[in-house]
């Protein structure tokens, strides 16, 4: 007797495409920068290994030493931060990339830095600082989505100093902000002692660094990291797409 044994057919499952996305303000103080600072931060970059890197308060001394200890793995792009105290920085995989720096209102040397490649339009931005700069704040990110409503694959990430409800939200309302459902600081007065120690007075622990997606995106995660070499936490954005 002739037994049909049933064939079974085994097809691969579809893995998604992850994109890892990193944005921290490092803190411009080469003192313990070039003491300690640096050597954790980079030593956690490189242990990250995120596809991009958006990196607030950069100074051109930390800038040299970011391109000797990645020159193989990342292209590395700044806002001309040669001529000031501190900038803005990209690193990417992906290459070639287009480059833009977009002049913002300010007082503070304050700019956009876009990296496009074929994979998506980076925009780091580090808006003005201080409590009172709401006006300019809203202007800068106006002055940024209006730029940028054409690029494909859009991620805004940086340290935009405002909380959650605070009115420069309603700016941003068009965007998915990938932190705001968990609501997790990444300016923490309480539990860290650089934070405390850079605070304005009166600053209360606030949510100051984000990653914006444009609505609709496909699924994502976000992670508050916990390192104390700023006295900003970094974040980390995780894109999935089939």
């Amino acid at each position: 007797m002739l037994l049909l044994i049933p064939l079974l057919l085994i097809f691969p499952l579809a893995h998604a495409k992850e994109t890892k996305i990193l944005s921290y303000n490092v803190w411009f103080d080469d003192a313990s920068g070039l003491s300690y600072r640096y050597r954790q931060i980079t030593d956690f970059l490189a242990k990250e290994d995120p596809d991009y890197v958006c990196l607030q308060e950069v100074t051109p001394k930390y800038l040299k030493i970011l391109k000797k200890e990645f020159p193989a793995k990342y292209q590395i792009y700044d806002d001309s931060l040669v001529k000031k105290q501190y900038g803005n920085v990209i690193f990417t995989k992906n290459e070639p990339a287009r480059v833009q720096i977009l002049p913002l209102e300010t007082r503070m040397s304050r700019t956009a830095l876009i990296v496009q490649d074929s994979h998506y339009s980076i925009v780091n931005v580090h808006l003005e600082s201080m409590l009172t700069d709401t006006h300019i704040r809203e202007q800068q990110l106006s002055q940024v989505i209006n730029h940028t409503q054409q690029l494909p694959h859009l991620i805004i990430c940086g340290d935009f100093n405002f909380g959650d409800m605070e009115k420069e939200n309603e700016r941003i309302s068009e965007f998915t902000d990938t932190g705001k459902d968990a609501g997790e600081p990444t300016y923490d007065i309480e539990h860290n002692k650089l934070a405390a120690k850079n605070r304005f007075p009166d600053e209360p622990t606030r949510r100051l660094d984000k990653i914006l997606l444009r609505k609709g995106h496909p699924t994502f995660r976000l992670e508050v990291k916990k390192p104390m070499f700023s006295d900003h936490y970094p974040i980390v954005l995780t894109v999935s797409e089939h």
